[in-house]
């Protein structure tokens, strides 16, 4: 009886740790859903939105001026519109916003001339095409189309949160500059609003990660790239305060936080409220 006891045990032990390394390897799976490839920066088929707008044919050749003002418009809407709602972009909603104030008919004209240029030009991308459906206009992305904004938009919804190599990842996509930059579009102010407070947060996490194993040239990347898209966020100026006194630069630290409180007076007509050391004193205790 003794022996079948220890038989059994050894068997429920061996199967609770192929249950437990299932598990984990299926959270692991789960957390790696994003397998982000970087394309050379003319690599055919794709669309970049960070540093401006750029689109990539399929034989690698540069497109983005047969894409004009109207046509790009047409474009980004239905694309961040899909992102956002995976049905796409509402025509009505579509015509409001990208043809205020003209009658209904003109409407209705410009906007199947639009979108008759826009599909000719997707002709010469492979894996991006623009579908009709009752009433909404979607962007369907297949293999082999890489965009980089569409990549990091799926980052920011990962279950959980990011891990590190992943925040790493999403450096990566948004680092050649700022999200359609150059574009005024008062429709794009939602989308550009929450992408910009995604990679400020994003990249502050980044940085945590960074400051505890003391990579400070990662630190000071990531940080100016956060006063980028924030040129008055104090995290990111303490950060790269932090780097220049770490690495003994104590004048130049200095020089960075009186750059940065004449900003913070300029913008909101007051003196910042900490000197150098309660600054510091401050930031560090949080970050």
């Amino acid at each position: 009886g003794k022996y079948w006891k220890t038989a059994g045990l050894a068997i429920l032990l061996l199967f609770l740790a192929l249950a437990g390394a299932y598990f984990l390897k299926r959270r692991k799976a789960k957390q790696e859903l994003i397998p982000v490839h970087f394309p050379e920066k003319d690599a055919a088929n794709q669309i970049v939105l960070f540093g401006g707008f750029r689109a990539v044919d399929r034989d690698g050749k540069d497109i983005s001026s047969m894409f004009t003002p109207k046509v790009r418009e047409l474009f980004l809407f239905v694309l961040l519109s899909t992102l956002k709602n995976s049905q796409g972009a509402q025509v009505a909603e579509m015509d409001e916003k990208l043809w205020p104030g003209l009658p209904a008919k003109k409407v209705t004209n410009n906007r199947a001339v639009t979108l008759n240029k826009l599909r000719k030009i997707l002709q010469n991308i492979n894996g991006l095409e623009i579908v009709t459906t009752d009433g909404y206009l979607q962007a369907r992305l297949n293999e082999p189309l890489f965009c980089d904004f569409v990549e990091a938009f799926r980052l920011c919804h990962v279950p959980g949160g990011m891990n590190k190599k992943q925040l790493n990842v999403f450096f990566q996509l948004v680092k050649k500059g700022r999200f359609l930059k150059g574009a005024d579009w008062h429709w794009l102010d939602e989308m550009r609003g929450y992408t910009g407070n995604q990679i400020i947060d994003s990249l502050l996490k980044l940085a945590a990660i960074e400051k505890e194993t003391g990579n400070f040239t990662k630190v000071e990347a990531l940080a100016r790239r956060i006063i980028e898209y924030d040129d008055l966020n104090e995290e990111a100026t303490w950060l790269q305060v932090w780097t220049l006194l770490q690495t003994n630069n104590v004048h130049l630290a200095k020089y960075q936080f009186n750059s940065f409180c004449a900003k913070y007076a300029e913008a909101l007509g007051e003196p910042y409220p900490m000197n150098f050391e309660q600054f510091n004193q401050h930031y560090s205790s949080l970050l």
